[in-house]
Parts: C-alpha cells; sequence; structure tokens
C-alpha cells in the first residue's frame, strides 16, 4: 500500500522529467485542491507559477494528490463532511494492488499551516518509510568492514563486540585493556567533532567488557563528580563514584564545556589511585576507566566550537593517551538511510573545510536529511532544512559547489 506522500519508485522515474503540459495538468490538480489556499500561505504566498519541478512535485505530495493521475488529467479531489476522499483510476499493472487510504478529519490531522500530514504519523506509514530505507541501508553496510572484539580477563572470556564500528574503535579497546605500571588503565581524552560516535564507541567498549557503564556531562560544580552530604548526614553518590570505588567505564563528555573549578576536584583522584569524598577516603577499582570526551583538545574555544574553554593545564596532563576522533564517512555513508544524500554532505563538509568555511556538518545531517527524503521531500529540500539551513546565500553557493 501506498500513502499519498510516498510515491514507489517505478512511479517515481515515470514523474522526474515532466512534460510542460503534464506540469500544467499537476498545477491545475494542485491550485484546485482544497488545501492549497494553506498550503501557499505557508510558502509565502508564491505563486504556483513560480514553482519549480521539484517544488511542484512535493506540493502534490504534500497535499495528498495522486501525481500520475493528475498528469493524465484523470484525478479530482473532492471534500465530504470534513474529510478529503480521493478519487483514482488503476494505474499499471505493477501499481494495481495499491490503493489510498483516505485522509481523517483536518480538524486534528493537519499541520499549523493547514496541511495534511497523516502521512507522516501513522503507523502504516512510517512503516512503509522503513521498509524504503532499509534495502538501502543493508546494501550499504554490507561494503562497511566490520570488527569483532573479545574481550578475556585472566584468559576468560568476558564479553565481545562484533559489527560496526568506528575505524579507532580497536584502538580505543586497545588502550582501555592496557595496564600502568601502577596497574590501572591509563586516562584517555577523546577530541572529535560533534556526531563523530565518540560516545557510542565508548559504551560499546564497556558492553564488550562485561562493565558498567557511568556517564556525565558538563560540569558546573565538584559535587556532580563527588556527590554530597544532605541536612541528615546522608551520603549522595555520583556515576563518577560508582565507577571509581566498584569498577566500570566512566565517561566525562563534553569535558572541555565544564568549569574548571569543578575539574579541579579530579585531580588527586585521576593521578594518585585515591580521591577524598565527603563520606571518606575511596580507592580506585582496578577495573576503573576514565574517559574525557570533548570537541577540543581543552585548549580553548575554535571557530567551531566557542563555548569550549581553555582547561587547566594540570587536568589535561592527568589523561596520558590523547585520542583524534574523526568521521567516519563509510559508516556515516551505511547508517544514514540515504547513500546519495550522505555522500552530497560530505561533498558539502568537504568544500566547506577547503574553502575555510566555519560551519558544522555533521552526518546528524545525513540522518535527518533522509528521513526527509523518505517521507517525500526532495533532495534540495531536505538539504535546505539540514546542512544549509543556518547558512548565508553566498556560503550555500561555496557549499554546494555553485560558485
Amino acid at each position: 500500500m501506498t500513502s499519498a506522500g510516498l510515491v514507489t519508485r517505478k512511479q517515481k522515474e515515470r514523474v522526474m522529467n515532466l512534460s510542460a503540459e503534464q506540469r500544467s495538468a499537476l498545477r491545475k490538480a494542485i491550485v484546485s485542491h482544497d488545501g492549497w489556499t494553506n498550503y501557499k500561505k505557508a510558502r509565502g504566498d508564491m505563486s504556483i507559477s513560480s514553482y519549480s519541478k521539484d517544488e511542484i512535485l512535493s506540493a502534490a505530495r504534500a497535499l495528498g494528490i495522486d501525481i500520475e493521475s493528475a498528469i493524465r488529467g484523470e484525478y479530482k479531489a473532492e471534500k465530504t463532511g470534513g474529510t478529503y476522499v480521493f478519487d483514482e483510476v488503476d494505474n499499471a499493472a505493477d501499481d494495481k494492488a495499491e490503493t489510498k487510504p483516505a485522509i481523517a478529519s483536518p480538524s486534528f490531522d493537519k499541520n499549523e499551516a493547514g496541511l495534511p500530514i497523516w502521512h507522516l504519523v501513522k503507523g502504516h506509514a512510517l512503516s512503509e518509510i522503513f521498509d524504503q530505507i532499509k534495502p538501502a541501508i543493508e546494501k550499504a553496510l554490507s561494503n562497511v568492514s566490520t570488527v569483532k572484539i573479545e574481550m578475556t580477563s585472566n584468559g576468560v572470556k568476558v564479553g565481545e563486540s562484533a559489527g560496526h564500528h568506528h575505524p579507532m574503535f580497536s584502538t580505543l579497546c586497545r588502550v582501555l585493556s592496557s595496564r600502568q605500571a601502577d596497574g590501572f588503565a591509563p586516562n584517555v581524552w577523546i577530541a572529535g567533532p560533534a556526531g563523530s560516535g565518540k560516545t557510542h564507541s565508548v559504551k560499546a567498549f564497556a558492553k564488550a567488557a562485561g562493565l558498567p557503564f557511568y556517564y556525565n556531562g558538563a560540569l558546573r560544580d565538584a559535587f556532580e563528580l563527588l556527590g554530597y552530604k544532605d541536612a541528615h548526614g546522608v551520603y549522595h553518590t555520583t556515576p563518577f563514584r560508582e565507577a571509581y570505588e566498584k569498577g566500570g567505564v566512566y565517561l566525562f563528555d563534553e569535558s572541555d564545556a565544564s568549569d574548571n573549578a569543578a575539574l579541579l576536584a579530579l585531580n588527586g583522584a585521576l593521578a594518585n589511585g585515591i580521591a577524598s569524598f565527603p563520606d571518606g577516603l575511596i580507592e580506585r577499582h582496578p577495573d576503573c576507566r576514565i574517559i574525557a570526551t570533548g570537541n577540543t583538545w581543552g585548549l580553548g574555544a575554535t571557530a567551531d566550537y566557542v563555548g569550549r574553554g581553555k582547561i587547566d593545564a594540570a587536568f589535561l596532563d592527568r589523561f596520558g593517551v590523547r585520542l583524534s576522533w574523526g568521521y567516519d564517512v563509510a559508516l556515516e555513508t551505511a547508517i544514514s538511510g540515504n547513500a546519495d544524500f550522505a555522500r552530497r554532505v560530505q561533498a558539502a563538509r568537504e568544500r566547506a573545510s577547503a574553502a575555510g568555511l566555519k560551519v558544522l556538518i555533521t552526518p546528524r545531517s545525513s540522518i535527518a536529511g533522509a528521513a526527509l527524503i523518505a517521507a517525500g521531500l526532495t533532495h534540495d529540500e531536505a538539504a535546505a532544512m539540514t546542512y544549509l539551513a543556518n547558512l548565508s546565500n553566498d556560503q550555500k553557493k561555496i557549499i554546494e559547489g555553485r560558485s
């Protein structure tokens, strides 16, 4: 079954190259639709005559118009009792089994612009979107190398992690499995751009090692790390305390966005194997791993990450191992759901870097854009709503290779 906002691959192939007559027929179907007034208003009252081919197709899909019937002049929509009812003719033999469900009452089934949005939220439509992108994901993943990590303790296997991992994942596992002369694993600082998979990889190591995973974001006060005693003398613990005392993988995320006063409370704990907590001195567990992640090396704000502060050198020195964590473009392509759009995002990222533009184009744009395209939007619309959204016209030209 195909919903109004989605078309099959064969349908797409037939309507992508519209003749002048077909465009005219589709424009007529759009402007005669009851939802056209609200759609036009949401688009700044732009006249249908100014719409490009992609914009015409997007409007038709958003309004629930059957494109093939419309370009043959055999489509009509009429409003009956608050419900849009669509009359459509049989398509070619390969589409005969497809039917279109009626759109529910516009009183609760439209967006703020008054447009039908049922095909974006109804369960069956979401299943169809997933069915469309699943083969693309599986095909892309088949071209990405897999990694299988087995963790052992005293010769006994304690866990494993198999699948598609960042190229630096195996290095991270080896580092966190090593031991210093004091018996502890080295503290690790991972620096990399937003959306590069730092947190995911640390969690994957914890699972493979059979260790609990603990997490903190950016910190402002020392008690967020060390805990505190309330008015009744009862100690309240923290993720750091749990990992430090009982063993586990502690991830200190967004560390370069933290307050230095909070970080200094960690210096002794990181270097000496013993920490002073409000309820007493606690020794570090041999299986406690401590990892800090950030978008920088802790040396201060950059053009891309202006909210990052300069971290105290004594704190940074406690992290003996430092890993640079870049984007994994192969994995980004595989998990995005749309390889073509992911490559477009990656090309835009490369052009921005080559031109010295300080803009952030992350794999999250690839993933979000793929979802928009699966919902019926064009590649250009997906780009405009993701990595191009906050850029100037000149920047857009450079990033899209139009300058």
